[in-house]
C-alpha cells in the first residue's frame, strides 16, 4: 500500500478555506481516494498539511484494519 496527501492552502477565494486530499495504491491501483474542503480555515500553509495529513492518517488506520480482515498481504 502506498499514500499520498496535499492540501492547497486558502484556495477557495470566497471563504479562505483550504482543500486536502488523499490517494492510496494497492498493487499498482488506486482503491481510495478522497479531495474535499476542510472544515477549519488553516491561518498557515503548514496547518493545511496538518489537517490533510491528520485526515488521510485516520483513512490509513481504517484501511490497514480492512486489508488485513481481508488477509491481504
Amino acid at each position: 500500500m502506498v499514500g499520498w496527501t496535499d492540501s492547497n492552502w486558502a484556495q477557495d477565494l470566497d471563504n479562505q478555506h483550504s482543500i486536502g486530499g488523499f490517494v492510496f495504491k494497492v498493487a499498482g491501483s488506486a482503491i481510495l481516494w478522497s479531495s474535499k474542503m476542510q472544515p477549519t480555515v488553516a491561518t498557515l500553509s503548514v496547518e493545511a498539511e496538518y489537517m490533510a495529513s491528520l485526515n488521510t492518517m485516520k483513512e490509513t488506520i481504517w484501511l490497514r484494519t480492512l486489508l488485513g480482515e481481508l488477509n491481504f498481504p
